[in-house]
């Protein structure tokens, strides 16, 4: 029987006493990393220290859900005593009520390339040379976090970040994190774990039931050797091609997912009539994207309407969240015209859109529209005066002082990499506006604050209420 086909496969094997050599087990043990939240369904298996910074990544296409992870833990300790722990496998459960009955390494298409020919003794797997792999659905990455990935997720000195979970005990535990991803609306996250006995390079098995349908999806970190121990699995050659073919056909970073493309963007004074989607517990600002669950029929009706007219769509906050359908009066005025990126839906009914906000709107009268939201909008004129780039000063250099105190203020005496890569970006605007906009994603502002910033289309007026919105969490921080 040929790999991963052999009888020392021990992914999720709870319990089980591995035999190793001169006597020695290996005892397992699984944990719960929780769910992997899949909404564009694009699976990536990887290294999330130099995989994930410029797009254009071959994924595997899986259905868009929410899918619990496991660890299969390895006590490799000679009394097996728990002081000597290795992650063994790692195992998406795509189904799991399914009986897995055999497996093969699976890589993800590259445009359709066939991989290599590979010999008995090899395998295709995935680099590693940060110590960390990782499950993530690329789709749901916003490009916010692309540049500089590792720093703003993983080493930001923040207690979300994901070094620090995976150095907690009283996270999953240590060597394992559920990590959650900024900006992306629609509970986007990523779950890494240590591999295995470190850096190397490591194969991704699929699980399949009888009826040949993929169950589950393995990272093999050979913990548990599965191959002969006098054999290392040879992979460099094979791998090398793959890479190379893939390296050939990236895309790149401004490539994306398929897209509608209105005729015409509207500017300040113009009206026009569009769909509206009501959005809860969240305010979309211009020139932030965004991933939204949509579950309402009105609502997915409003994005139908929108991808088939190849128009503009309206993203307007509920003034009360939890409503499920909406009144007309309960739905903010102003709000940003956008465009909608892709869309998809789950399993359950559920919508999972990508939009983008472009301009400031408001609206000004309802359409009668029985089936979706349809309203007559304006754009939204944006005034400097006098005082603006006084006001943009200002409200960058607190901003600086916010980012190198941190958020919430920790570690001050070195900051946070990954927003002090922000602020480089962030000082080259020019556009005040689009600058008040840009900082106002960053600090934990509500709902309503979001929305004030978002109306309020006097510029100067603008930095004034973000400049004092910052100087009130740089105080709560201290």
């Amino acid at each position: 029987m040929s790999y991963p086909n052999v009888e020392r496969w021990s992914a999720l094997a709870d319990g089980r006493r591995v035999p190793v050599d001169n006597g020695r087990h290996y005892l397992l043990s699984v944990v719960d990393c929780g769910s992997l939240v899949m909404p564009m369904g694009r699976l990536v298996v990887c290294d999330p220290g130099f995989e994930l910074e410029h797009g254009g990544e071959s994924f595997f296409a899986v259905p868009p859900g929410r899918y619990r992870v496991r660890a299969t833990l390895a006590d490799v300790s000679d009394a097996n005593d728990g002081s000597h722990i290795r992650v063994a496998y790692a195992s998406l459960m795509l189904d799991e009520s399914a009986e897995e009955v055999m497996r093969r390494n699976i890589v993800p298409p590259v445009d359709g390339t066939s991989p290599p020919e590979l010999g008995g003794d090899e395998v295709l797997g995935f680099g590693v040379d940060s110590g960390t792999a990782c499950f993530v659905d690329v789709g749901a990455i916003p490009d916010s976090l692309r540049r500089n990935f590792w720093g703003r997720v993983f080493n930001n000195g923040r207690p979300n970040g994901g070094l620090r979970l995976m150095q907690s005990e009283k996270h999953l535990r240590e060597g394992l994190a559920n990590i959650p991803l900024l900006n992306a609306s629609g509970g986007g996250n990523i779950i890494a774990f240590d591999s295995g006995w470190g850096d190397g390079t490591y194969p991704v098995v699929g699980g399949y039931d009888a009826s040949g349908r993929l169950v589950r999806v393995h990272v093999d970190f050979f913990v548990i050797s599965s191959f002969p121990p006098a054999r290392e699995p040879i992979v460099s050659r094979a791998l090398r091609a793959l890479r190379q073919v893939a390296q050939r056909l990236r895309p790149s970073r401004g490539s994306g997912p398929v897209r509608s493309t209105p005729r015409h963007l509207p500017g300040p004074g113009e009206t026009a009539s569009y769909p509206v989607l009501p959005l809860r517990d969240v305010v979309v600002l211009p020139g932030t994207a965004v991933a939204l669950f949509v579950s309402f029929p009105r609502s997915i009706a409003s994005v139908e309407r929108a991808m088939a007219d190849d128009t503009h769509v309206l993203l307007a906050a509920q003034k009360n969240a939890p409503d499920d359908d909406p009144a007309l009066d309960s739905i903010h005025a102003a709000g940003t015209l956008g465009i909608v990126l892709e869309s998809s839906y789950l399993s359950d009914g559920t919508m999972m859109v990508q939009v983008q906000g472009l301009r400031r709107a408001e609206i000004r009268r309802w359409s009668a529209q029985p089936d979706w939201y349809q309203a007559e909008v304006i754009i939204a004129a944006e005034a400097g005066d006098e005082d603006t780039a006084a006001f943009a000063r200002a409200a960058f250099n607190t901003f600086a002082t916010y980012v190198k105190l941190g958020d919430p203020p920790i570690e001050r005496e070195k900051g946070e990499p990954a927003l002090l890569a922000d602020l480089q970006e962030i000082e080259q605007l020019t556009d005040p506006g689009v600058l008040a906009d840009r900082i106002a994603t960053y600090p934990r502002l509500s709902t309503d604050e979001m929305q004030d910033i978002l109306a309020t289309t006097a510029v100067s007026e603008r930095l004034r209420k973000l400049l004092n919105l910052l100087e009130r969490e740089i105080a709560v921080g201290h």
